[in-house]
């Protein structure tokens, strides 16, 4: 402001009153669930306006491990600036995330959890589901006006996925889901199964799971080699085992011939499958092929 005066003495009084920030968030949550474990990958994107802030607040579910906490340029909102975190008390599921410098304008974070699973409906394919709760991490609803945000379930071919007990979600399109921040994806291996959206207000999610059982086939190829004298035959087996592993393969090769033939894959040893199998055809002895680890 700006005043002119013209004689003396003069008065001026102002009213000063302390601007509050006024924030809002979009989130991006993607839970990998596999086997052994459950990885929470949380991203947000903080737009903070009318004034500045030194700390962010977060609520994170308990029963996790917190791997990481980092600032993270998401589209055209900068890194914070993170010095440290932690959680408020032993009884709240708000972490206290204190920066370096100011934030204001766009900022991104992006916190890691797992925690570990050992359900045997997922380590082996015992024909059951399993029900996984899967609590979902969130910008603390008392420092936002508002927020939006997308949760995708990702998970590997070996594991069947279906959406269970949902509560203040609705279903979503990959595309719509990742419309607003990008995928981190951990591993080739693993794929987005569901998806869903919500807004500020408590959710609830849960999926059943079950492991897939082994699908294997097999293509075959041999090549006989003639010379004087001599025939050489070799035979190659390519091997597609897909969702879940096994711990050994077959193959019934020739009775009069399996003391002349080698087995030239190093990395796979051979045994004869004894007692004799009921199926094995006539003259012909079955071996158990395996490896160091299941075969996948």
């Amino acid at each position: 402001f700006a005043y002119r005066y013209g004689a003396v003495p003069f008065e001026l009084q102002l009213r000063v009153e302390k601007v509050k920030p006024r924030n809002s968030g979009a989130e991006l949550i993607d839970a990998e669930l596999t086997t052994s474990l459950l990885l929470l990958n949380w991203q947000a994107v903080y737009t903070i306006e009318d004034a500045g802030v030194f700390q962010l607040r977060v609520d994170l579910p308990d029963g996790f491990e917190v791997r990481s906490v980092q600032g993270k340029a998401i589209g055209d909102a900068q890194p914070a600036a993170i010095d440290a975190h932690h959680r408020v008390s032993d009884d709240s599921p708000t972490w206290l995330i204190n920066l370096s410098k100011k934030a204001f304008g766009k900022v991104g974070v992006v916190i890691q959890l797992s925690r570990r699973l050992d359900d045997p409906n997922l380590l082996s394919p015992t024909g059951e589901t399993s029900t996984i709760h899967v609590p979902l991490p969130h910008v603390t609803e008392s420092d936002v006006e508002f927020s939006r945000g997308a949760v995708v379930v990702i998970a590997p071919d070996s594991l069947r996925i279906n959406p269970g007990q949902l509560s203040g979600l609705r279903s979503v399109s990959f595309a719509e889901a990742y419309e607003t921040i990008p995928m981190v994806r951990s591993s080739n291996q693993v794929r987005p199964v569901l998806a869903f959206a919500f807004s500020k207000g408590a959710t609830d999610l849960s999926v059943t799971a079950e492991r897939r059982r082994p699908l294997v086939t097999v293509n075959q190829l041999l090549q006989c080699e003639i010379e004087a004298g001599v025939v050489k035959y070799r035979a190659r087996f390519f091997y597609n085992v897909k969702y879940s592993g096994v711990k050994l393969l077959r193959i019934d090769v020739p009775s009069g011939l399996s003391s002349d033939i080698r087995n030239t894959t190093s990395s796979l040893r051979q045994d004869e499958l004894t007692p004799a199998p009921d199926d094995v055809p006539e003259d012909y002895t079955a071996w158990t092929i395996a490896g160091e680890n299941e075969l996948l």
